[in-house]
């Protein structure tokens, strides 16, 4: 479970909007995420973590967003167009490449491996 320890907001010279938010995840240790909203409409998000030293072995850590349905456009400039990983780069090449939401969808077990792209940059949705 997670808890809000706290959050502040802050202007930076009419640039941007940011929001810093603290939270623990009890013995599992503590989370920041910086949000950045900026003029233009683009949002930046730092997620960082940091774990207790006790832990027996490294947990999964996530971060969930939810977002209205309305955004369904995707657009990244990665490796591509199809799902790759490490192991298979040499069958994707450097792009700029728009789906559907639901076209990237694979139902795997675990959402990390949900179509996986290498490489990802500027990632968008719209």
């Amino acid at each position: 479970s997670e808890d809000l320890l706290d959050t502040s907001i802050s202007v930076a010279e009419e640039e941007f909007v940011q929001m810093t938010s603290l939270f623990s995840y009890g013995k599992i240790g503590q989370g920041r995420v910086v949000t950045r909203m900026f003029t233009d409409g683009i949002v930046a998000m730092d997620y960082e973590v940091t774990l207790s030293p006790d832990l027996p072995t490294l947990p999964r850590v996530g971060l969930q967003v939810k977002i209205p349905a309305e955004f369904n456009q995707v657009e990244v400039m990665g490796m591509g167009p199809g799902e790759n990983y490490v192991d298979r780069l040499e069958a994707s090449s450097i792009g700029f490449w728009e789906s559907t939401v639901g076209d990237r969808y694979v139902p795997y077990i675990f959402p990390s491996e949900n179509r996986g792209a290498e490489e990802g940059r500027y990632p968008a949705l719209r």
